[in-house]
């Protein structure tokens, strides 16, 4: 056992630290789907040659997917190999880690507590807590809220020199409980205030935070007085129906669990089934097809498997872009973007030897699930942006209108201006278009046209200045194909 797991800290800390840092350090989630992936280019009808294609172009060893339509799985595909050595093959049964898509199961938990009346999203985090209060030592007596735990938005910062060095083969030794302590008290072991928070108050930037949702994991735990594993069981996986879904490796059959591999040379090398004393922010293992059941609960107001999972009022909510102003795409929990030329609430996980990607669209009332055993995202992307465009090409929707807006012309007028402007647009297609105005620090201030499905056609359109100071903007019109930016300049 210590040489296995010298073998696997020699990788981590040495070989290949950046992909292990994919477990996620910030904007993995927004660098995920490159804007250059947008469309599927291979015939619709060969989608599975297709995927075959991109995973032997990327060496991939083993991938398994599926799609969902309303109350329904409507498609599902596997191929490579859930273990290389001994040979075992991926089916849509094989359990594979999800890195940070088990964030949306950790959201839900604190969203089900909250529905139960047990806390308020405005609640500051330590009225929750009682062996442990956090703080940000630079704005002591500002409050992080749970909000800003589940916005990302809460100050807190993830210490990947802690962090990598407490993964270990098998499930940690360390408790969550005293993992957090050590992390976020002053006394503790892995205190930094340097690099565990950020020198800015909660509430004012949005930064991706893996501790953030560790720490809402064991709110839960503070709250419903149990472990936070045996709440996942009883209130999300059994009776959703994930029988085979589990926080901790050593509840599974290893027979069942896709291993986590990294390409050297010619070869496959794996990384052992590990694990870290952070685990809601990751750690979870489930198959294709079970998680299929959290897109069915959201594509039916969250409704699956005659389950109540959340509430109508609940899954319109985590729908509800939350801080606009701080980032442009997060929801509770969930973002959402436009991929090629769909709308999708979408969550991706990375971790070493594990690349993941789920998400659905509203409009279409569709989901897509795909689930590798090997870091890296060019595969991921493509194959999750083919699946939308052939989950829309199986259920038959928007046939009639395809297409995406781009931009053809797209400029400001006056340019100078002063209190009020035109945009004047044109779009050569059909598709979801949003025009934001952004400031020179990257903050949105104005949305002159929310993302909505447009049709082609010239358009003029009116925006109010009059509450922005003088000084330079830039005008973003953002389309499934691309972006085009303008500049404008505001005068008094």
């Amino acid at each position: 056992m210590l040489n296995v797991y010298t073998s696997l800290m020699t990788i981590v800390l040495f070989g290949i630290s950046s992909d292990l840092q994919s477990h996620l350090p910030p904007g993995y989630c927004q660098q995920l789907f490159e804007p250059s992936m947008t469309s599927f280019a291979a015939p619709l009808d060969s989608i599975e040659d297709f995927i075959v294609s991109e995973m032997e172009t990327f060496h991939v060893p083993g991938l398994a997917a599926c799609i969902v339509h309303d109350d329904q799985v409507i498609w599902s595909f596997a191929h490579g190999y859930q273990r290389v050595q001994p040979e075992i093959l991926a089916g849509d049964s094989t359990l594979f880690m999800m890195a940070s898509i088990s964030k949306t199961f950790t959201g839900a938990a604190i969203l089900q507590l909250r529905e139960d009346g047990l806390l308020e999203l405005s609640d500051p985090v330590n009225d929750h807590l009682t062996d442990l209060q956090v703080f940000n030592p630079f704005y002591p007596d500002s409050v992080i809220t749970i909000w800003n735990l589940l916005t990302h938005t809460s100050s807190l910062k993830d210490n990947w020199n802690v962090m990598i060095s407490l993964y270990t083969l098998g499930d940690s030794p360390i408790p969550l409980g005293e993992y957090l302590f050590d992390y976020f008290d002053p006394t503790g072991k892995y205190y930094d205030a340097n690099n565990n928070f950020y020198t800015v108050p909660p509430g004012e930037e949005f930064h991706y935070c893996n501790e953030a949702y560790a720490l809402l994991g064991y709110v839960v735990e503070e709250i419903a007085a149990m472990p936070f594993d045996e709440y996942s069981n009883q209130y999300l996986f059994d009776p959703m129906g994930m029988y085979e879904t589990s926080w901790f490796i050593a509840d599974l059959d290893t027979n069942h669990v896709a291993m986590p591999y990294q390409w050297i040379g010619d070869n496959w090398e794996p990384y052992g089934y590990y694990g870290y004393p952070d685990y809601p922010c990751g750690q979870m293992r489930t198959s294709s097809l079970q998680l299929a059941q959290m897109l069915i609960a959201y594509l039916n107001n969250g409704l699956v498997n005659g389950y109540q999972m959340l509430d109508s009022a609940t899954i319109a909510e985590v729908k509800t872009l939350q801080c606009p102003e701080l980032n442009d795409e997060m929801g509770l929990t969930w973002f959402r973007r436009l991929l090629g030329s769909h709308i999708v609430w979408t969550h991706t996980g990375g971790d070493a030897g594990v690349n993941t990607a789920y998400g659905f669209m509203p409009l279409e009332n569709t989901g897509v699930v795909v689930l590798l055993n090997k870091s890296g995202s060019t595969c991921l992307s493509s194959v999750f942006l083919a699946l939308l465009d052939y989950a829309e090409s199986l259920t038959g929707i928007n046939e009639e209108e395809p297409g995406v807006g781009v931009a053809d012309v797209l400029e400001v007028l006056p340019n100078p201006c002063r209190g009020s402007a035109s945009i004047e647009l044109e779009l050569r297609s059909n598709g979801y278009t949003e025009i934001v105005i952004y400031d020179m620090a990257g903050h949105r201030v104005v949305t002159p046209l929310p993302l909505a499905y447009v049709h082609a056609g010239s358009y003029s359109v009116s925006i109010d200045l009059s509450g922005l100071p003088q000084g330079v903007f830039f005008i973003q019109l953002k389309s499934a194909q691309g972006t085009s930016s303008i500049r404008m300049v505001r005068l008094n």
